[in-house]
């Protein structure tokens, strides 16, 4: 009865870690956070860019193509509204650091597969 008990107890405790994991690694997308870390990085925007309307267009525009945004496409959306980035900026080293911290990515952008 003990043993069985402890087992039970062990893949209830495992399973609460598998589900805080998967709580963390879908994150919600936080678009504030998002241009900090843009601006932190060289990222420059026009003074009338409005970040909420550019994310709304975003999945809106992924939504009707069935095709997501990836780093590229995402990147030249943006410079296609102002945006400036410095010449060594990579688009989707910056996407993949987001990731692995465990924050969400806008809605109909996906990491390219390697």
């Amino acid at each position: 009865m003990k043993k069985t008990f402890i087992k039970l107890a062990m893949v209830g405790a495992i399973g609460m870690l598998a589900l805080g994991n998967i709580a963390n690694a879908q994150a919600p997308f936080d678009g504030k956070k998002f241009f900090e870390e843009l601006n932190d990085r060289g990222g420059k925007f026009p003074a009338n860019f409005d970040g909420k309307k550019f994310f709304d267009d975003i999945a809106d525009q992924a939504g009707k193509s069935k095709a997501p945004f990836d780093a590229q496409k995402f990147f030249e959306e943006l410079n296609n509204r102002g945006a400036k980035f410095p010449a060594d900026f990579d688009g989707n080293k910056f996407f993949e650091d987001i990731s692995s911290r465990g924050g969400g990515l806008p809605v109909g952008v996906v990491l390219k597969k390697k």
